[in-house]
């Protein structure tokens, strides 16, 4: 392993909604998309911001 830092910025590597059905973590990133629109609405403009904050907590999607 010549770059061990590397692997720091892998970020979490287990998915809470792996136990969750499918229906279930449609439903959490439903809400999910709507709690970030609803508590900052002025700062998404178009669709290319929602697609930045999937890049941005790939947890959740």
């Amino acid at each position: 392993m010549p770059f061990p830092i590397f692997f720091r910025f892998r970020g979490r590597t287990r998915h809470h909604t792996a136990h969750l059905s499918p229906v279930d973590g449609t439903r959490s990133r439903r809400d999910f998309v709507h709690d970030m629109l609803t508590r900052n609405a002025e700062a998404f403009s178009s669709d290319l911001d929602i697609q930045q904050v999937m890049l941005c907590f790939p947890d959740r999607f």
